[in-house]
């Protein structure tokens, strides 16, 4: 599991247009302004005093209508922000639905509200793509940020453009569309390099997205440059214990251990294990669990990663959900590690759970699930349903064709878990035509890549294993 930056972070401030920051509340002045029956300035005051109190429930009401009187009074940019804190105050109280609804009210009143509130509406639509997209409602989180750039993109800053680009990135990568997401990643990146720096923050949170777009496509090398320049970043920004860290050494930690650095890679996903523990965030503690788990389970200490896995599990049950795609995925590794101990029958109803949370949210046909399918296919085969582990199989390679590049690493694995299948079922001639095409494909990568790198060569090590099995198995077949 990749993990982006700003996972939690959900509100955009409305009058900068920055994911995270918070705004400022500007004063108000009497003017020329429409007369309300609400003084806004009023109401703001009251709204701050009673979320200082602790009282959220009461705040997020009186925001609301300091809000609905600023639109009455023509003053979009601070009706924004009085929304926003409206929203803040609900999810401090937990109610993320509350939030949206207030971010829904808003919007939907200043885009009634005339063009020049529009930029205005376009910010807060920007914040509900950014719950839609906390929410693994991805499809819909695209769409709202499409309406939120129409409404106002072309009068955000170079900062708030970054801003929309970097959301864009986000999703279009966990709909598996990592070609699009490179290119809003890099553009976030330039923007974010011209405005803010080189050694912010936010910089840092578009290198790690260019990072996740490009270990999606498979050009490891690429990302482990990007995962190391924003683990840099963090570090000198926020200190060596900020979640952020945690973040970039977990993804690190995927591209050591995809890049055949196993042993390199399991003191940097301890580590970041270790910050997230102590973040209070349980959704990145989770995250970081699941990626150590997958690494002692590739590293064959399958029992070492049951109880990580679990555990991870259990947290995402409880902050995201039972049908939150990032749970889908917490079914899917159980099942799996259940699958290694031939606990095949317990494995198969978590696998469909798995789906059921996954497909919604990124798609029926997106790489992402490629790992969930081809261990339910495994499953059904070890459960003697040829013919349903056969189907899921041909689902795989159809994902693999269609969504990921010729010779990508994942389509190699696929092909090789196919070519088992059909050697075990007795059908080597079957087995050796995909493992030809699979050979072409990985020379076809090669040879119009940068260069013949030996990682890629090690790394499909076992398509050429089962290349040699199937050679054998047809010299040795009954004549």
């Amino acid at each position: 599991m990749s993990l982006r930056a700003g996972s939690i972070c959900i509100l955009a401030a409305a009058a900068m247009g920055l994911a995270g920051a918070h705004p400022v509340l500007a004063q108000t002045g009497a003017g020329s302004r429409v007369a309300v029956a609400a003084d806004p300035q009023i109401l703001t005051r009251q709204a701050a005093a009673r979320r200082d109190a602790g009282d959220h429930a009461a705040a997020a009401e009186t925001f609301a209508e300091a809000g609905r009187a600023l639109i009455l009074n023509n003053n979009a940019a601070e009706a924004a922000e009085a929304f926003t804190d409206a929203a803040r105050s609900r999810l401090a109280l937990g109610d993320v639905d509350g939030a949206y609804a207030v971010l829904a009210e808003a919007a939907e009143r200043l885009e009634a509200a005339g063009p020049d509130a529009h930029p205005a509406a376009g910010r807060a639509t920007a914040s509900l793509a950014r719950i839609r997209t906390n929410q693994g409602r991805y499809a819909e989180a695209l769409t709202l940020l499409d309406r939120s750039e129409a409404l106002g993109g072309e009068a955000l800053d170079g900062p708030g453009q970054a801003a929309l680009a970097y959301d864009r990135a986000r999703i279009l990568d966990f709909l598996g569309r990592a070609e699009e997401a490179e290119g809003h990643a890099r553009r976030a990146l330039a923007l974010r390099r011209e405005h803010l720096g080189e050694a912010d923050a936010l910089t840092a949170d578009a290198m790690n997205q260019l990072a996740v777009s490009l270990q999606a496509q498979g050009r490891y090398d690429e990302a482990d440059r990007a995962y190391r320049d924003a683990l840099t970043v963090y570090e000198a920004a926020s200190g060596p214990d900020h979640p952020s860290v945690a973040i970039a050494l977990s993804n690190l930690g995927n591209i050591l251990r995809r890049r055949g650095r196993e042993h390199a890679a399991e003191p940097v996903y301890r580590r970041a294990v270790r910050i997230a523990e102590g973040s209070g965030d349980d959704e990145l503690l989770a995250q970081c669990l699941t990626n150590l788990g997958w690494h002692l389970r590739m590293t064959g200490r399958s029992p070492e990663a049951d109880p990580i896995f679990r555990r991870a599990a259990d947290l995402l049950v409880q902050v995201a959900g039972p049908d939150h795609p990032f749970t889908g995925i917490a079914f899917a590794n159980l099942a799996l590690i259940l699958g290694d101990q031939d606990k095949h029958s317990e494995a198969e109803p978590l696998f469909v759970r798995a789906l059921a949370a996954l497909e919604p949210a990124v798609g029926a046909n997106s790489p992402d699930i490629l790992a969930t399918l081809d261990g339910y296919a495994l499953t059904l085969a070890r459960l003697d349903r040829q013919a349903e582990a056969e189907a899921v199989y041909g689902r795989t390679l159809e994902i693999a064709r269609t969504r990921l590049s010729p010779g990508h690493p994942e389509a190699m694995r696929q092909t090789v878990a196919v070519a088992d299948f059909l050697l075990d079922d007795g059908r080597a001639a079957e087995a050796r035509l995909r493992l030809d095409e699979a050979e072409t494909a990985l020379f076809q990568r090669i040879g119009t890549g940068t260069g013949l790198h030996a990682g890629a060569l090690r790394r499909t090590q076992p398509l050429f294993g089962r290349q040699v099995r199937a050679d054998w198995a047809l010299a040795h077949a009954p004549r």
